[in-house]
């Protein structure tokens, strides 16, 4: 498909008009080198800076459900932090302090957010949505302490990360539409 001889600006101008994130990650970006370049620039910066991960830490082994962790660990949202400086990944940072006014810092020394649990979370994602529209993102993850900041930050490769997160979502989705059409066919 031939797209129109537009300048840069326009195409930007157009692509950052569409108010469906999923669409232009999943369709639009798929038609040509040249959109996937334009929509990569417009995820990078609209889309990325809204990104949140609500860390739901473990406290028992999933296999034997024994205790792992004997402490609680508050709530912990990590927020954009920043883009690496060859724009291929992502850094997610946690607050300095909770919402309950411990500091991460406390948490990581005393060993309430030590790094293997910190990496054992399943991170409910979202981009610019509420968290209860968030999707669980599992597996391997990449957690760092920032001494520097007293931080826990999460470096992930964003276009997989957004990838895996709009295809949890079509695949949530369709269920729930599976769901709809099987409870109107038993009461049909």
């Amino acid at each position: 498909m031939a797209l129109p001889q537009l300048p840069t600006e326009l195409w930007l101008q157009i692509l950052e008009n569409t108010t469906d994130p999923a669409y232009l990650w999943t369709t639009l970006r798929h038609i040509s080198p040249m959109l996937d370049s334009y929509i990569e620039k417009i995820f990078l910066s609209t889309y990325l800076p809204k990104v949140s991960a609500f860390a739901l830490l473990p406290r028992r082994d999933p296999t034997t459900n024994a205790l792992r962790y004997q402490k609680f660990a508050p709530e912990i949202t990590m927020q954009y932090s920043s883009v690496s400086p060859d724009g291929s990944r992502l850094n997610l940072a946690t607050p300095k302090v909770t919402r309950t006014g411990v500091s991460i810092e406390e948490l990581n020394e005393t060993g309430v957010l030590s790094q293997q649990r910190m990496e054992e979370a399943v991170m409910w994602v979202s981009i610019e949505c509420s968290r209860a529209q968030a999707v669980p993102i599992e597996g391997t993850k990449n957690m760092t302490w920032n001494e520097a900041e007293k931080v826990w930050v999460w470096e992930a490769e964003w276009r997989d990360l957004v990838t895996e997160y709009f295809e949890i979502k079509r695949v949530k989705k369709e269920e729930i539409e599976k769901r709809k059409k099987a409870s109107v066919w038993k009461r049909g």
